[in-house]
């Protein structure tokens, strides 16, 4: 539920009636209950809510890993109870971020989000969740949809052809299972938040990651490189990029930026608010996928550092681009910048740069590093001075 103020729902028929109608019918589709669309939001609500709840161990089912843990958390707790997380880093798609999120702006401002469960949704969710996850399946079942997410998070947009195929590689504990483990994969939230034909091409369905904001974009620029294959990814980073608030990608430049950020954090912790590293290093591969400019990034970064820091920038700069160059990238098919480089992949017409821009002082391959500092703000050799007063003057 989300609320711009605190409020104690209920019951679950009540948080429902607060939900847009066309979400609830969505929901209703998902769900498997049959209830007519022109029946009256209310009515509409009370049904779904009747539904929901006596059939909760299917809807629990098909919910995303992330939902699954705060339910169990919640469910070990008192009703009403509220439980306090990290924000949801991105668009996760989740029924609980719509059913029980309150508090929305004062969370926010803190960077979290509650949640809590009514006293209905308490008693229907205590009563089976255990019994539902505590099995061999089920716990497969949440390792191959963390699998999945960590695919999309990944390649950003796959066919579903392609998706399938990724899946082969998934390593099935047992046999026995994998017909079973797949359908109720293809019934589960991930396919159904996520799978739809592109616009240009009505005849393609793909899946799409939830940190997609423009997938036709995404699409033209993945069209672009079939010149190249998908990169095959370990199973370990596919799980990795799957974990949830925040995916985890590592290369060889990771714990030395780790290193930097948690010192300048710490360094900085009077004078800006402090942000966990696995969210600022989220923020690095996001903006890149978008396609904003790594120096827009590293501007961010040192936006709020005191002169007396300046120091720093130099290591900042370099190790920010480093670090980005390293991180897989939509619009190379999940290959980085420099493994693009290694491999001679010519870039799209509008992204290509100097010899130059490719190459950092420590002669590693990166994209369009070259730092374009604002006019107006402090010149990065350290001196104090702006920067078009300062290294900026010529």
């Amino acid at each position: 539920m989300k609320n711009k103020t605190p409020k104690n729902y209920t019951s679950l028929k009540e948080a429902l009636t607060h939900i847009d109608k066309d979400v609830l019918i969505s929901f209703a589709e998902h769900f498997g209950a049959t209830i007519p669309e022109s029946l009256p939001k209310e009515e509409f609500a009370d049904k779904l809510s009747s539904s929901l709840l006596a059939n909760t161990p299917e809807w629990l089912k098909k919910l995303p890993p992330y939902d699954i843990e705060i339910l169990k958390e919640l469910s070990n707790l008192e009703a009403g109870t509220r439980l306090v997380k990290p924000r949801l880093y991105f668009p996760l798609p989740s029924v609980i971020y719509n059913f029980l999120q309150v508090d929305e702006e004062k969370s926010m401002e803190n960077e979290t989000i509650t949640y809590y469960l009514t006293e209905d949704v308490h008693a229907a969710v205590s009563a089976c969740i255990s019994e539902v996850f505590d099995n061999d399946l089920m716990r497969e079942h949440l390792r191959l949809l963390q699998y999945g997410y960590g695919l999309l998070t990944l390649y950003g947009i796959l066919p579903i052809e392609h998706f399938s195929d990724e899946i082969d590689y998934f390593p099935f504990s047992s046999e026995e299972v994998v017909d079973e483990l797949i359908l109720m994969l293809g019934n589960s939230e991930l396919f159904f938040m996520h799978s739809t034909p592109l616009e240009e091409d009505k005849k393609q369905i793909v899946l799409v990651s939830p940190w997609v904001e423009n997938s036709n974009k995404i699409w033209k620029e993945i069209q672009k490189r079939k010149d190249i294959p998908y990169k095959v990814f370990e199973y370990e980073e596919i799980m990795a990029a799957g974990q949830l608030p925040y995916p985890t990608f590592t290369n060889e430049f990771t714990e030395d930026i780790t290193e930097l950020l948690t010192y300048t954090d710490e360094t900085l912790k009077d004078t800006r608010p402090i942000e966990p590293v696995e969210q600022t290093l989220t923020d690095i591969w996001y903006n890149i996928q978008e396609g904003e400019s790594p120096v827009s990034g590293i501007e961010a970064m040192l936006a709020d550092f005191p002169t007396k820091h300046r120091k720093l920038t130099n290591e900042v700069i370099g190790l920010y681009s480093n670090y980005q160059n390293s991180l897989p990238r939509w619009d190379l098919k999940g290959h980085s910048p420099t493994e693009a480089f290694e491999m001679g992949i010519k870039l799209p017409e509008e992204k290509k740069y100097r010899q130059e821009d490719f190459i950092s002082s420590n002669g590693s391959p990166f994209v369009n590093a070259s730092p374009k500092i604002g006019r107006n703000s402090p010149c990065p050799c350290g001196s104090g001075k702006k920067y078009k007063n300062c290294c900026g003057k010529n």
